[in-house]
């Protein structure tokens, strides 16, 4: 009986703590200023799946972009091998790790579309001949943002 009284003792007191703390409305000051409602915007639907995205007709979705190789240059009637690879970040120079065409030129003439992720970027060709003691002729391609047909032209 004795620990019934003392269990209704503390109720009573969590109870009557509780009315006393929710009585309390703050203290005066700026909480007592009006504020005013931030209105919603109800024009913007909420977009609770990828179905319910919108864009208007002319947005490309595509993260791919097709690079025309146009390689034309005379002097490498010989055999000549042609590398297109990305730039390396750090140093701006050609990362032979990471080439998106390697291929052998057929008397100094190749004609290659390839599809390529839209990294922007620079990339960077070498032209080797295959007698070993020249050394590549080098050249650089930027993607063109106000071009919708993306050429690499090595003249």
């Amino acid at each position: 009986m004795k620990n019934s009284n003392l269990f209704k003792m503390n109720t009573f007191a969590l109870l009557s703590s509780l009315l006393l703390l929710s009585a309390c409305g703050g203290g005066g000051g700026a909480a007592d200023t009006p504020v005013a409602a931030t209105p919603i915007k109800a024009a913007d639907p909420v977009v609770i799946k990828t179905g319910d995205l919108a864009a208007k007709p002319e947005f490309n979705f595509s993260t791919q972009l097709n690079l025309t190789l146009d390689v034309a240059i005379e002097q490498y009637s010989e055999r000549a091998y042609l590398n297109v690879c990305r730039e390396e970040p750090q140093t701006g120079k050609i990362d032979y790790s990471n080439c998106v065409y390697r291929g052998a030129l057929v008397q100094g003439q190749l004609m290659h579309t390839l599809e390529l992720s839209h990294q922007g970027g620079m990339l960077h060709a070498d032209i080797w001949q295959f007698d070993g003691a020249t050394e590549p002729a080098r050249y650089q391609w930027q993607y063109q943002s106000n071009t919708s047909v993306q050429r690499f032209e090595i003249r």
